[in-house]
């Protein structure tokens, strides 16, 4: 559908199957990022977490969760 205040864009939106599986992919990503990171100590952790962080900022990444 067009933006009705910008008729040159376009509004996308997530159908409910879209959000499922969005949440489906989500926790699977958390559960690999535990098995990957699972020989590190918190520290280690945290700082692998803030660098990635910083490099996906960097490269117009979102980086929230």
């Amino acid at each position: 559908m067009r933006d009705p205040a910008d008729r040159r864009c376009q509004v996308l939106a997530l159908t409910d199957a879209g959000r499922e599986l969005l949440a489906d992919c989500t926790v699977l990503a958390h559960r690999l990022d535990e098995e990957l990171t699972a020989s590190l100590t918190d520290p280690d952790r945290e700082t692998l977490r803030r660098t990635l962080g910083l490099l996906g900022a960097e490269a117009g990444l979102p980086t929230s969760d």
